[in-house]
């Protein structure tokens, strides 16, 4: 199919008159598309307007400061039963705690070292040991 032979086939199908019940589904279809976002706008807007109130009720309210009760007087001074006056019973006395006795490091020992010389510059022997 060319280009001219598909916009002869739009055209003709535009001069066909569209079936009413095809029509009420397409713009039932319509409505419900746009009912579902202002469902979606309107829930939104609730909870934007719930959080602003909740800002405004909680957060940007001063504080009430009102003015304290006085303190009530202190009771009268309590007599204690001769039962609590009796003397406490001495806890055992211990005897002082040591300290503990730790061991010194022992310092490393430094090795032994023997040096023999040759008659050949060159050689020398070296013998170490502990």
């Amino acid at each position: 199919m060319s280009d001219e032979s598909v916009r002869e086939l739009f055209r003709e199908l535009r001069d066909e008159p569209i079936a009413a019940d095809s029509l009420a589904r397409v713009r039932a279809g319509v409505y419900r598309r746009i009912a579902a976002r202002r469902k979606r706008f309107f829930a939104f807007a609730v909870f934007a307007a719930a959080a602003m109130a909740f800002v405004v009720l909680f957060v940007l309210t001063p504080l009430r400061r009102g003015v304290a009760p006085p303190l009530p007087a202190p009771p009268a001074p309590l007599t204690v039963p001769a039962i609590l006056e009796q003397p406490r019973e001495q806890e055992p006395v211990r005897p002082p705690m040591r300290s503990v006795a730790r061991r010194k490091k022992k310092q490393p020992e430094k090795p032994v070292l023997i040096r023999i010389e040759t008659d050949d510059p060159e050689v020398v022997i070296l013998l170490v040991g502990n």
